[in-house]
């Protein structure tokens, strides 16, 4: 019985994963896919958020939060797309889930080994209004708690008490 579980498990947890190539990188936490379809798409990794890389009013009410200078801020932001440019490269094949669309119509996804370990390894915070089950998001703000504490990736530049981003 143990073997069969063992096999028919893996199954069970691919059922609903998509399959997709990464195009480009926008930031940290947008993307543009690929399909097997062959339709190039813009989406957002859902679960998390990271500082901007381009100068717009998001950034600034950042860096205010943080702060920081404009131009510091949007070198985090820089830091947080080259961590997901290293790790989801261009033409390299992923597997997401599909959340729908959010208010910028960009699909929603999670990609699979990716949107926790970038909150994990302290290059985006967890963003808590994310339309995730509430088992997945407590995972991921104790992600974001514990890189904070412990000065990982993109924390290791901020005083500890800030209230960034």
């Amino acid at each position: 019985m143990k073997k069969f579980l063992i096999l028919i498990l893996p199954l069970f947890l691919s059922a609903g994963w998509n399959s997709a190539k990464v195009e480009r990188i926008i930031d940290g936490d947008t993307i543009i896919i690929k399909t097997l379809a062959g339709q190039s798409q813009k989406v957002r990794l859902i679960g998390f958020d990271t500082p901007e890389s381009f100068k717009n009013k998001k950034l600034l009410k950042q860096a205010s939060r943080c702060s920081v200078t404009l131009e510091k801020m949007q070198m985090v932001g820089n830091i947080s797309k080259r961590y997901t440019s290293t790790r989801l490269t261009k033409g390299s094949k992923i597997a997401y889930l599909d959340y729908g669309v959010d208010y910028f119509q960009r699909r929603l996804i999670w990609v699979r080994g990716f949107n926790y370990r970038i909150v994990a390894d302290g290059f985006a915070k967890a963003y808590r209004r994310a339309d995730l089950p509430r088992s997945i998001k407590s995972s991921l703000r104790k992600a974001e708690l514990s890189a904070r504490k412990n000065k990982k990736g993109i924390w290791s530049l901020f005083d500890k008490n800030a209230r960034c981003y």
